[in-house]
């Protein structure tokens, strides 16, 4: 019950390229940088497709930040389920930690965000197809539609100085 792949502490100047992840337990792409000086980080041309299946998506979102100083999430896909508003595990907003966003921007774990910016360019969000048969996922990611959920959620962050760039 993981995440895809998580940037967690003290890490700078770290580029994720051209990876493909599907059914974590947890967010797919995130940056756990708590207070700790955590920049450069660059997740770019890659794709996401169900966040937190593992856990039959109680929780999740392609995309996650529990802290950092600058991050860059660059031509990413996200193929994501429909929002867990009933039984999230985090019933904050409506349950938008469970693929509510494309990414979301969470205060716990000693998140310090006074002096954050964090980039958000290129993004496709879709509506994910699926499936189950005999116990088993069947994605179909062809003919994708955009999803009407916003590409950045940021409901928790309210002491000024963090800047999101959206386009």
């Amino acid at each position: 019950h993981a995440d895809g792949i998580n940037f967690h502490g003290f890490v700078q100047n770290a580029l994720v390229d051209d990876s493909y992840i599907q059914n974590t337990g947890d967010d797919i792409y995130a940056v756990w940088g708590s207070h700790f000086d955590t920049k450069g980080i660059v997740f770019q041309n890659s794709v996401a497709v169900d966040a937190g299946r593992a856990r039959q998506n109680h929780y999740g979102s392609c995309v996650a930040v529990y802290g950092a100083k600058e991050a860059t999430f660059r031509n990413l896909t996200c193929f994501a389920p429909g929002q867990n508003t009933a039984d999230c595990y985090d019933s904050k907003h409506n349950g938008e930690t469970c693929n509510g966003c494309l990414g979301i921007i969470k205060e716990s774990f000693d998140a310090d965000y006074s002096h954050s910016v964090f980039t958000f360019s290129g993004n496709k969000f879709y509506d994910l197809k699926r499936t189950e048969a005999n116990g088993r996922q069947i994605y179909d990611l062809t003919d994708p539609q955009s999803c009407d959920r916003p590409v950045v959620c940021n409901n928790e962050w309210h002491r000024g100085g963090l800047r999101i760039k959206v386009d």
